[in-house]
């Protein structure tokens, strides 16, 4: 990837400074012309990741316009709901 990636310290201030889930959806879509992962059976969902492995990501769940800041190091996973305006 030639651009630079997204931390979850600008998504999050990104949710603090009001932005709704469509206005970030839109600036990530900016930021890296398309996902790193794009699919989804019923819900669609997007994965822009923080790191080239995917171990820390941002997913966006469309229908639910949900936000989720995910890592995973192969032994624990979390994922924190950053809870965008709908």
């Amino acid at each position: 990837m030639n651009t630079s990636r997204i931390t979850s310290e600008e998504v999050v201030k990104m949710i603090e400074n009001d932005m709704t889930y469509s206005e970030i959806e839109n600036r990530l879509e900016e930021l890296y012309n398309f996902p790193d992962f794009r699919g989804g059976s019923g819900i669609e969902r997007f994965e822009y990741w923080i790191d080239d492995q995917g171990n820390e990501r941002i997913l966006l769940l469309h229908q639910s316009k949900s936000i989720f800041h995910i890592i995973d190091d192969g032994k624990v996973s979390s994922m924190t709901n950053l809870k965008a305006k709908k």
